[in-house]
C-alpha cells in the first residue's frame, strides 16, 4: 500500500494560464464528515446537502496582474471575481516549496494588496502522507489615517491522509493537508493597541495532483477536534476546465475544444462527444445560473454581457467547457 500513496511535485502544481475551476462555497454552519487519517480512502464530497453560491477561480498572466509590483516574487496569479471587486491570489511555485505571497482586491480602477511576512508555506514539495510544517506570518492592513491592524498567524500543518476525492467535477487522489489556524488580530490608533481579537480552528484541504484544491472544510470557531462534525463554511470543485484560453478568428466554439474559447458574438455547437448532436445544453453564468438554452448550430450570444460563462450538456457536468466573451 505505500507504494500507492500519492505525491505530489512542483510540476504538479496547475500553472497554465486560463484554466479555471469552479466551487460551491457555503459560508454557514452546516454537517460534515471528515473522515479518518491515513488511508486510502475514499471521500464523497458533494454539494446537495446545502444552499451555496459559486466561484469561479482562473489562472491569470501574473506579468499583467494588477499587483506585481507588491509580489515581485510570485510566478502563479488566480482571479476570483467577487461581485464589487475581483480577488487576486499571488504564489510561488519553486521546486522547495508552493509558497503563499499574499493577495489583492482590484476594484476596477484601483485595488489594495495584503503581503504575508513572511510568505506563508501553503504546501511544501514534493508533498507525501506525514509530512509536517509549521508557518507563522504577519499582515499589515491600514485602515485609516491613524488606524492599523495587524494580524499575526500561527499555522500548523499536516498531511494525515490519502485517497480519492469523489466531487461533482470528477474523482481526484488526493493528498489531505489537515491545518491548526491561530490568529492574533490587534488594531492600534495612533500608535496605541485598543483591540485584541483571537481565533483558532481547524481546517482540511483536499488537494489533487494537476488540479489543486477540489475541497475545503473549515471547523466552528474555537473547535480543534481532529473529526469535528460541523463546519462554519466550507466548499467542493463543481466543474474544472484545463488547456487554458484559445483563440478563434471565426468566434466560433467548437464542444471538441478541451479548454476555453474567446468569442464576441455567435456560439456555434457542433456534436458533442457521447451525447448526440440533439444533446440539449445551456449556458451558465459564474454563480452557475443558466442564462441561455442553447441548441446545435449557431447561437447568438450579442445580448449577453462580456465575462466568462459554461457551456454545459444538460444533467452532464462532465461535458462542459469555458466560455469567454468580450465586448
Amino acid at each position: 500500500m505505500a507504494s500507492a500513496q500519492i505525491t505530489i511535485e512542483a510540476v504538479d502544481i496547475p500553472q497554465t494560464v486560463g484554466d479555471s475551476c469552479q466551487y460551491k462555497y457555503c459560508a454557514s454552519e452546516a454537517t460534515v464528515n471528515n473522515g479518518e487519517a491515513g488511508g486510502p480512502h475514499t471521500w464523497t464530497l458533494e454539494t446537495s446537502a446545502y444552499a451555496g453560491y459559486v466561484l469561479t477561480t482562473t489562472i491569470v498572466d501574473v506579468t499583467t496582474s494588477p499587483f506585481l509590483d507588491r509580489f515581485p516574487g510570485a510566478n502563479l496569479c488566480t482571479a476570483e471575481p467577487r461581485g464589487q471587486y475581483t480577488l487576486y491570489v499571488y504564489n510561488s511555485v519553486q521546486s522547495l516549496g508552493f509558497l503563499e505571497c499574499g493577495y489583492g482586491a482590484w476594484f476596477g480602477g484601483s485595488g489594495k494588496a495584503w503581503v504575508n511576512n513572511p510568505p506563508a508555506t501553503n504546501l511544501p514539495l514534493p508533498a507525501t502522507l506525514d509530512a509536517t510544517w509549521q508557518t507563522n506570518f504577519q499582515v499589515t492592513d491600514t485602515t485609516g489615517a491613524d488606524t492599523v491592524q495587524v494580524v499575526v498567524t500561527d499555522r500548523r500543518c499536516t498531511i494525515d491522509a490519502w485517497g480519492t476525492a469523489v466531487t461533482p467535477s470528477g474523482s481526484y487522489p488526493c493528498l489531505r493537508e489537515n491545518w491548526v489556524v491561530g490568529t492574533v488580530t490587534t488594531t492600534y490608533v495612533s500608535g496605541t493597541p485598543v483591540h485584541v481579537d483571537t481565533s483558532i480552528g481547524r481546517r482540511y484541504l483536499w488537494m489533487a495532483k494537476a488540479v489543486g484544491v477540489v475541497a475545503m472544510t473549515h471547523s466552528m470557531e474555537g473547535d480543534t477536534s481532529l473529526n469535528f462534525t460541523q463546519a462554519d463554511d466550507y466548499m467542493v470543485m463543481v466543474l474544472t476546465s484545463s488547456g487554458g484560453v484559445q483563440e478563434t478568428p471565426n468566434a466560433e466554439i467548437r464542444t471538441t475544444n478541451p479548454g476555453a474559447t474567446i468569442l464576441r458574438g455567435v456560439l456555434v455547437l457542433s456534436e458533442t462527444k457521447g451525447a448526440g448532436r440533439k444533446a440539449k445544453g445551456v449556458l451558465l453564468d459564474a454563480s452557475g445560473r443558466t442564462v441561455l438554452n442553447l441548441r446545435p448550430g449557431a447561437n447568438d450570444l450579442r445580448s449577453l454581457a462580456p465575462g466568462i460563462y459554461f457551456y454545459q450538456v444538460e444533467n452532464d457536468a462532465a461535458l462542459s467547457r469555458k466560455v469567454i466573451k468580450l465586448d
